[in-house]
């Protein structure tokens, strides 16, 4: 059977517009398919990214839009993806799950089998050259949608084994887990564990989309093995008390209707949103009184995923901070838990 393919047009007319911004959209006339927040996809297509928002729709088209333009505003994995679903119908559905786990892996950092894994990173590494190259963005799309379809046919990137291989050898950094929740993980990184890895850094939060970053103590695709839709608390020892760092599900900047959603969750325009933090407030309060250390058990009220200070970057929203810096605190873990869990039963 020959694969039906969608034309990819920049231009006038009806307008399909895919995971991104819409300057332009006609109500009524174009469609949005987006997990974007906020959005205007119809109901019946929303999921978790906007690839298998794309996924729904092939399934159940709109007999209007078979000719309509496709517009994309950014070329990440899960907007190349949802633009090659749209233009591949036939294709992407033979390979529908690679292709949902490649974007919740680029999106969420999600974790997921070591074949979309590998197809992934190849995708990434690929997105990466083209950047470089500094062609134009139709010309990005059109390159990455080649790309795809020869990662579908086997074609391997020999660097990408070795990623894959290092993510297998850091499985056991999952021991750092010390506490899993019905809505919290905690991970604690003793003393002598980092000084095993100086090279290594127990909170660096990468950019998006990045795929493996070695710098990474525990590998945030390994951190959301099991926790994706956990809250995570992380706690690592310094020679004079005990850093503090808390993070959101890291699909929380999305629309995501079948993951567990933040409490109160409310959007305050593109990329930024806030929930309800009343009750983790309180708990910190407990914390600051019993705090002997200078400094601050503090709150992003305002979440902002693609900007903030470099310890409170997304996913990163609070902890114990001195100005805008994570500072050591004089708390144990087992107190800071034990203030935690009252907390998480409110979740």
């Amino acid at each position: 059977m020959t694969d039906l393919v969608r034309p990819f047009y920049f231009g006038e007319q009806r307008v399909i517009f895919v995971d991104g911004q819409t300057r332009g959209y006609r109500a009524g006339f174009d469609l949005e398919l987006s997990h974007w927040v906020p959005n205007q996809t119809p109901v019946e297509y929303k999921k978790n990214t906007s690839t298998e928002i794309c996924l729904q729709f092939i399934k159940n088209p709109l007999p209007e839009y078979e000719n309509a333009q496709i517009i994309n505003n950014h070329l990440d994995v899960d907007g190349l993806l949802s633009v090659f679903v749209l233009q591949n119908p036939e294709l992407a559905l033979r390979h529908e799950g690679m292709l949902v786990d490649a974007a919740q892996a680029g999106d969420f950092n999600a974790d997921c089998k070591p074949s979309s894994m590998e197809f992934y990173l190849a995708l990434r590494k690929g997105l990466d050259c083209l950047k470089v190259l500094g062609i134009s963005k139709e010309e990005a799309f059109f390159e990455g949608n080649r790309f795809v379809h020869r990662l579908l046919n086997g074609h391997r990137v020999l660097e990408v084994e070795a990623d894959l291989l290092w993510l297998k050898n850091q499985s056991f950094m999952l021991k750092t887990r010390v506490y899993q929740g019905k809505r919290l993980a905690v991970f604690y990184f003793p003393l002598e564990l980092q000084k095993r890895y100086p090279d290594r850094d127990c909170f660096v939060i990468p950019s998006f989309d990045c795929g493996v970053v070695r710098r990474e103590l525990l590998p945030r695709y390994l951190r959301n093995r099991e926790d994706l839709e956990r809250f995570k608390l992380m706690a690592w020892d310094l020679e004079d008390g005990i850093c503090y760092q808390l993070l959101v599900p890291e699909y929380s900047w999305a629309e995501t209707p079948d993951y567990y959603n933040l409490p109160g969750k409310q959007s305050l325009g593109v990329n930024r949103f806030s929930f309800d933090t009343g009750q983790l407030q309180e708990a910190f309060q407990r914390l600051q009184e019993i705090e002997q250390n200078s400094g601050f058990w503090s709150i992003n009220s305002e979440i902002q995923p693609f900007s903030g200070t470099e310890d409170l970057k997304f996913p990163a929203f609070a902890g114990f901070l001195n100005g805008s810096s994570l500072t050591p605190s004089s708390i144990s873990l087992d107190q800071v838990l034990d203030v935690l869990t009252g907390w998480e039963t409110s979740l």
